[in-house]
């Protein structure tokens, strides 16, 4: 009597770790416990509609179109649309580098050679022109409120930044400077956004481009927000 009376003890026990265990299956891990990827892209467009300057650092690869050879970018931008950068673009299959600053809505380009010259938006454009990336219509902030089916699929440190990584559908069409892309089919996006401020950290956005075999990523990784940018005409 005494063993029959302990299995029976036992039994209501068992029961409670099997449903436990059932329970912690049908949550389908971490993903129910993160934040919704809409709202988190939303929060992280309203915190870029405030920063006044940021630090961002472009790549390109894979696949080009004959009229977009960049490769990489790097610089920092203002909200009044100043920019100073530099850019490595692929000209007869060798990397040349370019420097340019943006002041008052005047590009001025230095190549391998010489020195700085105002040149014509169309030329500027078609290395890099994010002067419409903190505002505007094709701004990131619209971007992201643009994103369709995004989904937070895990937590990721990105050079030292806790991070929400999403997942979602962005047009290039819809960014400023990736407009010479259109023409593409976007894929899914990947999407950083960090986990404290909400600023977007990195985006990586693949394309199909119109008459290409191969795939086109570019990637965007944003960084200083709202650090001084003593931007001038260049001499």
């Amino acid at each position: 009597m005494r063993n029959l009376s302990r299995r029976t003890w036992r039994l209501p026990v068992v029961a409670v770790l099997l449903a436990a265990l059932l329970a912690g299956c049908d949550r389908g891990g971490p993903a129910s416990d993160l934040p919704d990827g809409r709202t988190l892209l939303s929060e992280s467009a309203d915190a870029l509609d405030g920063v006044s300057s940021m630090h961002f650092a472009l790549s390109v690869e894979g696949d080009r179109p004959s009229n977009f050879q960049i490769t990489r970018a790097e610089g920092a931008i203002t909200r009044e649309g100043g920019v100073t950068a530099t850019a490595q673009v692929l000209q007869a299959g060798q990397l040349v580098e370019y420097e340019y600053v943006v002041v008052d809505g005047v590009p001025y380009l230095k190549g391998p050679t010489g020195g700085f010259r105002p040149v014509p938006e169309a030329i500027y454009s078609r290395i890099f022109n994010p002067t419409g990336l903190l505002t505007g219509e094709r701004s990131l902030p619209n971007a992201l409120r643009q994103v369709t089916e995004a989904t937070t699929e895990d937590t990721e440190t990105i050079e030292g930044v806790p991070t929400y990584r999403i997942t979602g559908n962005l047009n290039p069409a819809r960014v400023e400077g990736l407009s010479l892309l259109a023409s593409g089919a976007g894929g899914e996006a990947t999407i950083w956004v960090h986990q404290e401020n909400k600023h977007l950290v990195r985006a990586r956005v693949p394309f199909t481009i119109s008459g290409q075999d191969g795939e086109t990523v570019v990637t965007v990784t944003l960084s200083r927000f709202d650090e001084p940018v003593d931007i001038q005409v260049p001499v």
